[in-house]
């Protein structure tokens, strides 16, 4: 094993758990000339390894100390296995927190790919299977529930918000309403597709990172999506009526609309309340279609800070659009 890898991993501890692996499988194991990759990309990199064994390649997943966290994740990567649509689970390991994973021999994407229209079918096709699975998923915190514990996190912690994040938690309870006055059933969610966390292998789609899944309302992942792949209005439209096998009802693009806000205030909230600063000025911050081209090439270079500000402007831009405060008081009005 490699001297940076087992600077972040205790060579005891995965010893263990690949020993655990290698007997379930009648694997026999040469630790000494095994060797491990760290993986990189999405907030979890530093937990994924790569090893090769039995001719097969795998994905060891390092697991959270919270026992309900370890939990949330090992239901959640398991049922989303089984799907078809995340790589399957092989092995389990609740005391050592660990997982062992199929490595998928495919790459993130980008959001030039979903200019491709049959992928943009295939995606849609594969969103909705995880939305129709009758797998049972534990229920995912909202993401209003973690926008305002980003928010008493940094209060806590003396991080003085931008003064533009009272008007954010006015327009998120607002939205939260309307979400609830025209509510839809709780489905199985993945609630972060961000471009490194969907794999593209062919022309075949998997979903890695659950942490934030589990049952919830499936437009977050819809809005999500789009937003985070910088999809147009007329590919808005278009995902959303392949999405639905058929066009989108007022209703039902006014909950898309007002959705779309939503994940850009809850990392805003994240990455300033992580910021080390004790204060954070509100201040011009590059396009979110740019940093979503830099985070998907990993060619994104910017503090927590930077990356809050991007996302808490492009929301503030989006509720202060003529169609967003249109389509809002629409939901409000309508019975």
């Amino acid at each position: 094993m490699s001297s940076k890898v087992l600077e972040s991993l205790n060579e005891a501890h995965f010893s263990q758990i690949i020993s655990s692996f290698a007997e379930k499988y009648g694997f026999l194991p040469i630790l000494n000339d095994l060797k491990i990759v760290p993986l990189t990309g999405g907030k979890s990199q530093a937990s994924l390894y790569r090893f090769e064994m039995g001719q097969q390649n795998y994905v060891l997943k390092l697991l959270p100390t919270s026992l309900n966290e370890r939990n949330h994740q090992i239901l959640l990567a398991t049922q989303a296995g089984q799907i078809g649509i995340a790589p399957v689970i092989h092995f389990v390991d609740f005391q050592l927190r660990a997982l062992i994973m199929d490595f998928i021999p495919g790459r993130t994407v980008h959001p030039q790919d979903f200019k491709n229209r049959q992928l943009l079918v295939n995606f849609a096709q594969m969103l909705r299977q995880l939305h129709q699975s009758s797998s049972s998923f534990p229920v995912a915190q909202t993401p209003f529930q973690r926008f305002h514990q980003f928010l008493l996190k940094g209060e806590a912690q003396k991080i003085i918000y931008p003064k533009q994040l009272s008007d954010v938690k006015k327009s998120m309870e607002e939205i939260e309403a309307v979400l609830q006055q025209h509510s839809v059933g709780l489905t199985p969610t993945h609630l972060d597709l961000n471009p490194l966390n969907i794999l593209l292998t062919d022309k075949s789609f998997f979903l890695v990172d659950w942490s934030n899944g589990g049952l919830s309302d499936p437009y977050f992942d819809l809005a999500t999506f789009c937003v985070f792949h910088g999809l147009s209005d007329e590919q808005k439209h278009f995902f959303l009526a392949l999405y639905l096998e058929r066009e989108p009802t007022r209703l039902e693009w006014s909950r898309f609309v007002v959705v779309q806000p939503v994940r850009l205030f809850v990392i805003a909230a994240a990455f300033l309340s992580l910021s080390s600063e004790g204060k954070i000025q509100y201040e011009k911050a590059i396009l979110l279609n740019d940093f979503i081209i830099q985070h998907a090439e990993r060619k994104a270079d910017l503090s927590l800070r930077q990356i809050g500000l991007i996302m808490l402007n492009d929301g503030l831009d989006l509720i202060a659009g003529n169609d967003f405060k249109q389509t809002l008081s629409f939901l409000k009005d309508w019975h």
